[in-house]
């Protein structure tokens, strides 16, 4: 991994986390160098994207804040990219569950009823 993200390009100038770059370029031809001599399967760029937009996600971060930083032009691109891992939403579950009264006795009619 250390390899790969030593060869990436700099861009000092580039606002976004991640930004778009053709498949016949360097970057692509050293990825799939890279999971080629590893023997890494399954893996690439986009899978790589979606992991790290998923992780701003689950971090907490503002969805205005991964759009700008990840270069989408609007939220609903960015939504189809947030894939939550399944201990995330176990987290999630347990804090829901967590969250819920104890005291099985409330009376949970509607009121005036």
């Amino acid at each position: 991994v250390a390899k790969l993200f030593h060869a990436l390009p700099r861009k000092i100038d580039c606002p976004t986390v991640f930004y778009h770059f053709p498949k016949t370029s360097r970057l692509c031809k050293l990825f799939k160098q890279w999971t080629a001599e590893t023997g890494v399967e399954g893996l690439s760029w986009r899978r790589l994207r979606n992991t790290g937009i998923s992780r701003m996600y689950e971090s907490g971060m503002a969805e205005n804040v991964i759009q700008s930083q990840v270069g989408h032009s609007s939220r609903e691109i960015t939504k189809r990219y947030n894939c939550p891992s399944e201990d995330y939403k176990k987290r999630e579950l347990q804090k829901y569950n967590n969250s819920l009264p104890t005291d099985t006795t409330t009376d949970t009619r509607v009121m005036g009823n």
